[in-house]
């Protein structure tokens, strides 16, 4: 498999954050997912857990590693800090 690329965020973890990996497929995705590293803020997205589960995920995204098209419907690994005090968005 070619090696990853990642396209890291800045954040600091705070008391309730936990940094949590998902994978999506899409290319809007991605793009939203890029948005987050570059401003800063907090998105909310759907993506499947390491164990195939489907659910959405609330927070900063801090990287994005793109794993090429050959690695099936799961192309992009992301790293997300989740946080229970984003409050609303």
């Amino acid at each position: 498999m070619e090696a990853a690329r990642t396209e890291s965020g800045a954040g600091k973890l705070t008391p309730g954050d936990i940094m949590v990996q998902f994978s999506i497929h899409s290319e809007s995705d991605r793009e939203r997912c890029q948005d987050s590293i570059a401003r800063r803020i907090p998105i909310t997205i759907s993506g499947t857990t390491p164990d195939c589960e489907i659910r959405a995920f609330t927070g900063v995204v801090q990287s994005v590693e793109d794993y090429g098209v050959k690695t099936g419907p799961w192309r992009w690994r992301v790293t997300m800090r989740e946080s229970a005090n984003l409050g609303p968005i």
